[in-house]
């Protein structure tokens, strides 16, 4: 299974014509959701950002490519691979960034995270047999608060985030799947999994 760093996001490769591009995240709460939004909001207005580049709340948990014929089966797996994996908590932690690119919450606790990457892997197997490539999971999971930044407004933004604070817990009770049929397409979300109470 590949895994993917900060450097080069999971979403960074373009699907080839014949697959669907999908994407595991994590959305935080109702409550937590607005406070994050806030902290968009703040950020666009004092870099004039106007949404560019902006996306929804979430955490990335892993990306990958299958055929669109796959889908039933992929979601039966993956309903038999969630459905004994338990709800967890991890701090979002302050700021920071991916030089000349976003600015985002850090999560400075990736084991939950890397542990559902490794649940993942009978789900992988099944996608390398259909000819379709490796699950990619992301080891460093964040959560952005702006994103196709410039050099400019980046290194700014850096130096005014680097001295702000943010502590909050982001609550993991369910995950949902997105996915997209071309590179310039917005995701749509397919399915929600429902973890376990801890």
């Amino acid at each position: 299974m590949q895994t993917a760093s900060m450097q080069y996001p999971i979403n960074a490769f373009i699907p080839a014509n014949q697959f669907a591009e999908y994407l595991l995240v994590a959305v935080p709460g109702p409550e937590l959701h607005d406070k994050i939004l806030f902290e968009q909001q703040v950020f666009d207005q004092q870099y004039q950002q106007r949404n560019q580049g902006k996306s929804k709340l979430h955490i990335e948990v892993a990306g990958f490519q299958a055929k669109e014929e796959m889908e039933p089966t992929l979601l039966r797996w993956m309903h038999r691979i969630f459905s004994s994996q338990q709800a967890f908590s991890v701090p979002l932690s302050n700021y920071s960034g991916i030089p000349a690119d976003s600015v985002y919450l850090r999560v400075p606790e990736s084991q939950p995270f890397q542990q559902l990457g490794q649940a993942l892997e009978p789900l992988n197997d099944y996608i390398k047999t259909c000819d379709c490539p490796s699950i990619r999971v992301n080891l460093k999971p964040n959560l952005p608060i702006a994103r196709k930044l410039n050099a400019d407004t980046y290194l700014k933004a850096m130096m005014d985030y680097s001295s702000r604070s943010f502590h909050e817990i982001f609550e993991v009770r369910e995950l949902v799947l997105l996915r997209r049929k071309h590179l310039f397409d917005p995701y749509t979300q397919v399915n929600k999994f429902v973890l376990q109470p801890a």
